[in-house]
């Protein structure tokens, strides 16, 4: 289950700039990050993605988001050009490593979040939203700068095992980083229930093959407090 689907069930008070980085239909792994929303995605030459960011262009114009940025680019740790895998029975499945369940495959940029939200002038994120078919942990490293100056940070991510693993990293390693820098984790369990997570070894054996859950981070606020139940 996607971090979205968890974040339905809750009402999100006080925050400002945030940041999503999602693989979604029709499009890649994507950096949103915004005062209000900035949405960024892949390129393509396939028409499917192509469109996507026309699509997304016309939701910020309908929602009358004026101070709006469409940006086409995936999220990584480096700048610079990257191949995305594309599940065609999946069009939410797309990443930026090679899968068994890929059945096309196309170039894409790739920038850090760091220096996208340089370029935008935008110094610190209060959220990041992230979902992204195991890349997480490569997207976060990407980003080292805004987490260490945004003094007051939720991060909502889905948390993949086995997918983080197929990047070459290590879903262990990304929680401890995170809680290095002063996060504290929890599990976003169903029915939007924050379980604190201690054991991040333990909670990372509980999701192995293909299952999957959502994490959430927070940094310098009361998350408990802040994402009220509607």
């Amino acid at each position: 289950m996607s971090p979205s689907r968890h974040l339905s069930s809750w009402r999100l008070a006080s925050l400002a700039p945030f940041s999503s980085i999602s693989a979604l239909t029709r499009a890649t792994t994507r950096p949103f990050s915004c005062r209000t929303p900035v949405r960024a995605d892949a390129p393509s030459h396939s028409s499917p993605i192509r469109n996507a960011l026309k699509f997304y262009s016309v939701t910020v114009q309908a929602n009358g988001g004026t101070n709006a940025t469409c940006l086409q680019l995936a999220a990584s740790d480096v700048r610079g050009t990257a191949r995305l895998y594309r599940n065609g029975q999946n069009r939410g499945d797309n990443r930026l490593y090679w899968h068994d369940m890929a059945t096309s495959a196309c170039e894409v940029r790739v920038n850090k979040v760091d220096s996208v939200l340089a370029q935008l002038q935008i110094p610190e994120v209060n959220l990041i939203k992230m979902d992204v078919q195991g890349f997480e942990a490569v997207a976060l490293r990407g980003m080292q700068d805004t987490l260490d100056r945004s003094a007051r940070l939720i991060i909502l991510s889905e948390f993949w095992p086995s997918g983080i693993q197929q990047t070459g990293e290590n879903p262990v390693s990304m929680l401890r980083s995170l809680a290095d820098k002063g996060f504290q984790i929890f599990h976003l369990a169903r029915g939007g229930r924050l379980m604190p997570v201690s054991d991040y070894e333990q909670f990372a054996r509980s999701y192995t093959g293909r299952r999957y859950t959502s994490v959430v981070a927070a940094k310098g606020v009361d998350v408990r407090k802040l994402l009220e139940r509607s």
